[in-house]
């Protein structure tokens, strides 16, 4: 009778066991990929407030450059000394805005790379800009001399030339 009850025992040992263990084995499967799951929710949320810190330091400058922009446009179409006051407040600003948005820059060999080799234009004109854009293709010459001609023309039959 003993043989019996613990064959029994061991029976429902067994059974107990392997009703108590897939459940825990299968919370704890969910709890590691939930884990799992904050954790990388947590890596995209800074990468998203990181892309959100560069978008607005680089609003920042563009603001501040469209302010120099207007003020300096304003000025040589009223010659108004008022109008030139945005250009010269913000004038300073603009170099410490580009500073603080290079700074920004991620710092991967690449990134670092293009950002050593790009340097800040000065607005106060020390720095002579190069030209990034290439030279005129050959058509948008050939448009420009026609243009020049007709122009030529139209003055020597005005009489104006």
């Amino acid at each position: 009778m003993s043989q019996l009850k613990s064959d029994a025992e061991r029976a429902f040992t067994r059974i107990l066991h392997r009703a108590t263990y897939r459940p825990i084995a299968g919370l704890l499967l969910f709890v590691v990929l939930l884990t799992a799951m904050i954790g990388y929710l947590v890596n995209a949320m800074t990468w998203v407030n990181y892309t959100n810190r560069i978008i607005a330091a680089g609003l920042d400058v563009e603001r501040k450059l469209l302010d120099v922009q207007s003020g300096i446009r304003g000025y040589f179409l009223t010659f108004d000394d008022d109008v030139l006051q945005p250009a010269i407040a913000s004038r300073p600003a603009v170099p410490v805005a580009i500073g603080n948005f290079r700074n920004l820059s991620p710092t991967t060999p690449l990134s670092l790379r293009k950002r050593n080799t790009s340097k800040p234009k000065s607005i106060d004109g020390s720095q002579p800009p190069t030209a990034h854009s290439p030279a005129p293709r050959p058509a948008i010459r050939r448009r420009r001399r026609k243009t020049r001609r007709r122009a030529a023309r139209c003055s020597t039959i005005s009489g104006t030339r």
